[in-house]
């Protein structure tokens, strides 16, 4: 669900990076047919869901310090951090911007997966 809803917020930004081309050849983006604006507003919720669901399998299953730590610093930060940055981008430059912390956070998710099993292996 993670790699799901990462991938798709990465692809709402990237879609509003190439607002401008995309309406050029005609493509039926969220960004195109919609607008900026409501892609913004997407994103904001999508990164609400992600955030929310994160805390709950932290909070429910994973309540050691090393599983906090990891997604205090690489994946709630960025994700607080892309929440106040959704509204203040206004150009290409600003989402390309925001594509490039969600690709670190979709890399920080995937490299908890070894952290996790060496988590629940050594210390449980």
């Amino acid at each position: 669900v993670f790699a799901f809803l990462s991938n798709l917020i990465r692809e709402i930004v990237k879609d509003g990076e190439d607002v401008a081309g995309d309406r050029e050849v005609g493509s039926k983006t969220i960004a195109v047919v919609y607008g900026i604006k409501i892609s913004k507003i997407l994103i904001f919720l999508l990164l609400c869901v992600v955030l929310a669901g994160l805390s709950l399998v932290f909070i429910l299953f994973l309540r050691d310090w090393i599983s906090l730590t990891y997604f205090g610093i690489f994946l709630a930060l960025p994700i607080i951090y892309l929440l106040f940055q959704v509204f203040r981008v206004n150009d290409s430059q600003g989402f390309h911007s925001m594509s490039q912390t969600i690709k670190l956070i979709m890399l920080s998710g995937l490299m908890y997966a070894p952290l996790a099993y060496f988590v629940m292996k050594v210390l449980f």
